[in-house]
């Protein structure tokens, strides 16, 4: 496994961005899309803490470093739990049924299976013409 994955630094416009974009996901998601799917009135306070971000973001980006550092742990800390953990249902939702289903139609497509009358399991290779040399693909 690779070691533990480095933060860069990031400039005062990249941290102002930082701002701002966070600003924007709060007042969509907090303020317009959970009211939305739990049909509930939309909340003031995302208005507030987004309004607040922008100008926090304009006046003194550089001082969003530490909340950008704390941001990014937590990205990286939810990625290594969710990354394991999607690979796990995807290869349990889709490679094991369809070795499940092979093995119930005795399908072998890799020849696996132990011959003991077979003297060779060398699968000899087709001839190469001058046509395939043309159009290889």
């Amino acid at each position: 496994m690779a070691g533990p994955a480095k933060i860069r630094a990031l400039s005062p416009r990249e941290l102002a961005n930082f701002g701002w974009t966070m600003a924007a996901v709060i007042l969509v998601v907090f303020g317009l899309l959970i009211p939305w799917l739990r049909g509930v009135a939309i909340p003031f306070w995302p208005s507030g803490v987004a309004l607040a971000l922008v100008a926090w973001s304009t006046v003194a980006p550089a001082s969003l470093d530490p909340l950008y550092r704390v941001w990014m742990k937590l990205g990286l800390l939810l990625s290594r739990v969710t990354t394991p953990l999607i690979l796990t249902l995807v290869f349990l939702l889709t490679i094991v049924p369809t070795a499940l289903v092979m093995r119930l139609l005795k399908r072998d497509p890799l020849h696996r299976r132990l011959d003991t009358e077979a003297k060779t399991y060398r699968v000899e290779s087709d001839q190469t013409t001058e046509k395939s040399l043309d159009n290889p693909f």
